[in-house]
């Protein structure tokens, strides 16, 4: 595979220690299914940023075997120091509502909210998708009655 041959060449050149080239490492491994690939290039990274986390929470959550690992990950990014972001959002809502899991659904929505990103209409479609998923009528009509003003096709 060519994006292997590119990682060879990253790692002779000692560029695979640099977080973009990491990252875009990261993205490549994940876009193409090569989970394990993925998750050791992030295991050698001598530092993780934002982007870092996101790429292996995506990745895991994309693999129907790890996708409970990726709950994982996601706690470690908060435990370590990193703040969530929109794209940490949509990605673990999608984690959260594919095991169906509603009261965890209620926890990653009050950190949404912590964080100050619940305004937005891409993070209220996939809490209004997960609490769906998971069964939480109330809380979808609470949101949607909420997103009224701004209602699109997608709501």
């Amino acid at each position: 595979m060519l994006g292997q041959q590119v990682h060879g060449e990253a790692f002779k050149l000692g560029l695979d220690l640099d977080v973009s080239v990491s990252n875009a490492l990261l993205a490549l491994y994940a876009d193409t299914g090569c989970l394990a690939q993925c998750l050791k290039v992030f295991s050698f990274m001598p530092e993780h940023d934002q982007v870092s986390w996101n790429t292996v929470i995506r990745a895991l959550s994309i693999s129907e075997s790890s996708i409970s690992e990726a709950v994982k990950y996601y706690l470690n990014m908060i435990r370590v120091g990193w703040s969530p972001n929109r794209v940490t959002f949509i990605n673990i809502l999608a984690v959260v509502s594919s095991l169906s899991l509603g009261k965890v659904s209620q926890q990653i929505h009050a950190q949404v909210i912590k964080y100050h990103i619940a305004d937005g209409t891409t993070i209220e479609h996939a809490l209004l998708s997960c609490y769906g998923k998971c069964g939480e009528m109330d809380e979808c009509e609470k949101i949607f009655s909420r997103m009224f003003d701004r209602k699109d096709d997608v709501s």
